[in-house]
């Protein structure tokens, strides 16, 4: 692992906090050399107060999270300030967490932007992953007396089902959820824009901050020796490195969150984002930590360690991507049209398209058509929809298998003869009903003001509920809930992936 060493120290400036934005300066050390690139946040409207100290503590939580994705690579990292207990144990945490994760999947796994010389010939467990040792200016301690409102929601939105979705859910029960945006410097702000733009216009409550925090990664990549110098030319689905992304946005949010008094933070994660399992014999998360219920739980206890009482989650556990998709597209067709899923979307004419060809283009037009939807209504040209028969069979879908199996079944039993480069796949009926796990997916993880009124409409989508015992799918009955039409299956088998 010593080969990965790139900087001996990474440090960053005490933020400058402004009424709309945060501005800090990142620097990388090589010996007596080094440089720099600034790292900012704008907001849309001034809430920042330069003078509270509990604001201040949130800035500089915020402009640290992007140095998570290093500490494999630099012996220190160096924070000019002051941080709370509490944020030093959690940062810690991740670093080391993260460190592992892209060991094991990005220098370990196939990497394309990784130059080869780099990537080890063996594998020897280490004590640690995380190079990098965290020096904190000094520890503080503030006085958390904000009351967060438990009948609050705010909505991390992307433009993606998911967070679709959820705001549909959340505000169908008349709870006003505020939208809150995430306008990255780069070409990911287009997956978003669609969304934006309808909610700007509809929704009093929608929020967006800006960020150049895309800019602060290439910087970073075209620093670190083991990457590609090309790397900006290769086409993949998978980022370079960094794997600790989710937070970075979720966390621009605080701010927000503190001033409008909001306790729930909800992010659109499904049944398939959690996972642990090993590889190299080593356990490990599988490169969606930060899109598990294991994460979510570890990030309400933090916030509530440091007397912000926040619950950060998602209430899209117990459903299939499949049902997402049936869901906001059966349920809420306005939302549904400014749906982009894609790699690689473009501006055409003043809306944004999806590409049609990448993975996750391919991906949503097969659920589409799978659920009756029509791909079209998402911006997918005709040529892409009908080559989507010739595509999928070469593809392998970011889907849990069964998932992915279910969704053959569907496709090849709607048209037969289009799709018949599938084969002949196993159906999973567990994945058209709530799936209740222990570890993925327990009842508790939507909070039970809203629990029967989520379930209720799921349920009306759905071919009913089943929890997970041992290596099986058995009926549930959800105390309160309606049958779901067409009643509980009978017992069947259900992997994990």
């Amino acid at each position: 692992m010593e080969s990965l060493r790139c900087f001996d120290r990474i440090s960053i400036e005490d933020p400058t906090l402004f009424r709309d934005g945060i501005t800090t300066r990142y620097l990388l050390w090589s010996g007596p050399h080094g440089v720099s690139s600034w790292l900012h946040f704008r907001y849309d409207r001034p809430l920042i107060d330069p003078e509270d100290p509990l604001i201040r503590n949130l800035a500089r939580l915020i402009v640290t999270l992007p140095a998570i994705n290093y500490g494999l690579f630099t012996d220190t990292l160096t924070l000019q300030f002051p941080l709370e207990g509490a944020d030093i144990r959690m940062i810690q945490y991740m670093l080391e967490n993260t460190a592992r994760e892209i060991y094991l999947n990005k220098i370990l796994g196939e990497n394309p932007f990784l130059l080869p010389e780099y990537r080890p010939a063996t594998f020897v467990k280490p004590d640690r992953f995380c190079r990098a040792t965290l020096q904190v200016d000094h520890v503080e301690g503030l006085p958390w007396t904000v009351a967060l409102d438990p009948k609050r929601y705010a909505v991390c939105s992307s433009g993606g089902k998911e967070s679709l979705l959820t705001y549909g859910l959340l505000d169908e029960i008349g709870l006003e959820p505020h939208c809150c945006f995430f306008n990255e410097s780069g070409r990911h702000w287009y997956t978003a824009l669609n969304a934006y733009r309808y909610f700007k216009a509809n929704v009093p409550r929608t929020w967006r901050v800006w960020s150049n925090v895309d800019r602060l990664y290439n910087f970073v990549l075209r620093h670190l020796r083991i990457i590609r110098s090309d790397f900006h030319r290769v086409r993949a689905d998978i980022y370079p490195i960094r794997l600790f992304t989710i937070e970075v946005m979720a966390a621009a949010f605080l701010p927000i969150l503190y001033r409008e008094r909001i306790g729930h933070l909800l992010i659109g994660n499904e049944f398939d984002t959690t996972q642990y399992a090993p590889s190299h014999d080593v356990y490990h998360y599988h490169m969606v930590y930060d899109q598990s219920r294991y994460f979510d739980d570890y990030m309400t206890r933090y916030f509530r360690r440091k007397g912000l009482p926040l619950h950060q989650g998602s209430i899209l556990r117990p459903l299939s991507e499949l049902l997402v998709e049936r869901i906001l597209g059966r349920r809420y067709p306005e939302l549904f049209r400014v749906q982009t899923s894609c790699h690689a979307a473009h501006l055409d004419g003043g809306r944004v398209l999806p590409c049609g060809r990448c993975e996750k283009c391919q991906r949503v037009m097969a659920l589409t058509i799978a659920n009756g939807l029509d791909p079209a209504v998402l911006g997918y040209r005709g040529r892409d929809i009908r080559l989507l028969a010739r595509r999928l069979p070469k593809t392998s879908l970011r889907q849990e298998g069964a998932g992915i199996r279910h969704l053959h079944y569907l496709l090849r039993r709607s048209a037969p003869a289009l799709f018949r480069g599938l084969g002949v796949p196993r159906p999973h009926p567990e994945i058209e009903h709530l799936r209740f796990d222990r570890e993925r997916s327990p009842l508790d993880a939507i909070p039970e003001n809203i629990r029967d009124a989520v379930l209720r409409m799921m349920l009306e989508h759905a071919a009913g509920s089943v929890e997970r015992r041992g290596r099986r799918w058995v009926p549930l009955h959800v105390a309160g809930m309606p049958p779901a039409a067409g009643g509980a299956p009978a017992e069947h088998e259900g992997r994990n992936r």
